[in-house]
């Protein structure tokens, strides 16, 4: 699942549109949010910015051992 499709499936269990996400994330208005996410590749800082406006977490976690670090800012 590429990025973009992560956070409209986070959108989706949440309720949200993307006006509701963009005042939640501090944008001006619905298209500022969905410029951010149209891009073909959206900063970690935007990614981060989206997900935790809608109180997700962002979790690195090893593929080999359940070792796991929690993204708190950037």
């Amino acid at each position: 699942m590429n990025i973009k499709a992560v956070i409209k499936a986070a959108m989706a269990s949440r309720g949200y549109n993307q006006a509701a996400v963009a005042e939640k994330a501090g944008w001006k208005n619905q298209s500022s949010l969905s410029t951010a996410i149209n891009r073909p590749n959206p900063s970690m800082e935007t990614v981060f910015r989206i997900l935790t406006s809608m109180e997700y977490e962002i979790i690195i976690k090893d593929k080999n051992s359940a070792t796991s670090w929690k993204v708190d800012e950037l």
